[in-house]
């Protein structure tokens, strides 16, 4: 199913929940770091798994944040409900995991890439 709403060029296209409920990984994203504060950035990250689709957050956590705190239940306040209902797992990645552009951006399309590949090797 296509979506009705458009994209900005480069966004990763929405994910289909089923229902007419779609998952945006941008929107979601911002919905992310608006609700923790002690992460400054975070990549979300959707696939089918045994038929269903999981989502996956990796978050990058400030410097003075406790990494092994359980973020998932902020996480999950933080998604709508159809995309919380999706999710899977929460990662604290570290900087060195961070795939970062010329421009000092996190690319977030090869963070997707890369974390897509690392499921399909399990």
């Amino acid at each position: 199913m296509v979506s009705k709403y458009p994209r900005a060029p480069g966004a990763a296209p929405p994910v289909d929940l089923g229902g007419g409920e779609w998952l945006y990984t941008a929107m979601s994203e911002e919905r992310v770091l608006a609700n923790c504060p002690d992460v400054h950035d975070c990549t979300v990250v959707s696939l089918e798994a045994d038929g269903r689709v999981v989502t996956d957050v990796l978050l990058a956590l400030h410097a003075d944040a406790d990494p092994d705190a359980d973020r998932t239940p902020a996480v999950r306040a933080a998604l709508t409900d159809a995309a919380a209902a999706t999710l899977r797992r929460v990662v604290a990645v570290s900087e060195e995991e961070l795939i970062i552009g010329p421009t000092g951006k996190v690319r977030k399309f090869l963070m997707r890439q890369r974390h897509l590949a690392e499921m399909a090797a399990l």
